[in-house]
């Protein structure tokens, strides 16, 4: 599944995401908690383009499928 979503899903919800981050002013959070991060390219793209230098972003997933692609993405 998470094959799917990296490839037809995700690419499509980046605008909610960054509206999302600038509302909210994530800019300014020292923590951002990441609900549903899937295989983390949304992580990413917080981590470096919203995130505060020294800020923390956590990104979970119910999917242990999904952490896992996380994980192999970006350690």
């Amino acid at each position: 599944m998470f094959k799917w979503y990296e490839t037809a899903a995700e690419r499509h919800t980046i605008q909610g995401t960054v509206t999302c981050a600038v509302m909210t002013n994530m800019q300014q959070a020292d923590r951002v908690l990441e609900v549903a991060c899937g295989p983390g390219k949304h992580s990413l793209m917080l981590a470096t383009s919203f995130l505060k230098t020294k800020g923390v972003l956590v990104s979970c997933d119910f999917s242990g499928a999904m952490v896992n692609r996380l994980s192999e993405n970006y350690n």
